[in-house]
């Protein structure tokens, strides 16, 4: 049980991080918070 949930659990960070970096390389533009107006 703690193998499979800690298994578990790297892969949803592997995942996550693979989203974060597709997020980032889909979502270039607009990487300021506050922009002028």
């Amino acid at each position: 049980m703690l193998a499979a949930e800690l298994r578990l659990h790297d892969v949803r960070v592997l995942v996550l991080e693979r989203v974060r970096r597709c997020s980032a390389r889909w979502r270039r533009p607009r990487t300021r918070r506050r922009s002028p107006p």
